[in-house]
């Protein structure tokens, strides 16, 4: 599928981003970032290095939560920094594909109005804690509550149900058949920690927001509002 394909079937989604900016999330979610690359000029070494560090100039403060994040740029690039979705966006000669990030397959019923997920095993919160598809029962409770100013919710409304069976496994009901879930949850749909989360203000979780934790290619370092937002790579 390529960008111009899946702005016609999403108009919502390419309201917020021009086609550069479509470019620039896949390759951000395809993984460059999760490589711990250093990028150079033009002029520069070619082949990318291992190590280093990266800064990159924001247009404006970034939310480092995906549940309420606004959806501009500077969110969705840092959010997929330290977050992961179960899906991402994968750029392959300037098509975009959907491909795992913390899903590891998905299988849809005869009428896609159901999909059973795997997770990944193995996988740590940044502060250690086992991420288990508890959590992602918990992120999409989240975004379909209507107490909560989640900036999703428009997106993944034809979920009526989201269920674990078991530690391995999530199983969304829909309320019709809906071909492109996947391609939905890939779009910013950061899976957050409901260790950290549960019985919070999930509209303005202080503590949280001090230190986001996530599962993502980097962890929360430092931010200091107007200046900068840094990240250290993710050893895990």
């Amino acid at each position: 599928m390529n960008t111009s394909d899946l702005a016609a079937r999403f108009p919502q989604i390419h309201a917020q981003l021009t086609r550069r900016e479509w470019l620039q999330l896949a390759a951000v979610s395809g993984g460059a970032l999760a490589a711990g690359l250093s990028f150079k000029s033009a002029g520069a070494q070619d082949t990318p290095v291992e190590g280093g560090t990266w800064t990159m100039a924001l247009a404006g403060n970034p939310t480092a939560y995906p549940i309420t994040a606004p959806g501009a740029l500077n969110d969705i690039l840092v959010n997929k920094t330290i977050y992961n979705n179960l899906v991402q966006y994968q750029l392959v000669d300037n098509a975009i594909q959907v491909v795992p990030d913390l899903a590891e397959s998905w299988e849809p019923n005869a009428d896609a109005s159901e999909y059973t997920f795997k997770r990944k095993a193995g996988v740590t919160w940044h502060d250690g804690t086992p991420f288990t598809s508890a959590d992602v029962v918990f992120t999409i409770e989240q975004v379909l509550n209507p107490d909560v100013n989640a900036s999703q919710r428009g997106n993944l409304a034809r979920i009526t149900t989201v269920e674990a069976p078991d530690d391995l496994t999530v199983v969304f009901t829909l309320s019709s058949p809906y071909a492109d879930l996947p391609i939905m949850l890939g779009y910013n749909v950061g899976i957050v920690p409901k260790h950290l989360l549960e019985g919070q203000d999930l509209n303005e979780p202080t503590a949280f927001l001090q230190a986001p934790v996530g599962t993502g290619p980097f962890k929360y370092k430092e931010f200091s509002a107007g200046n900068f937002l840094s990240v250290d790579a993710n050893p895990d």
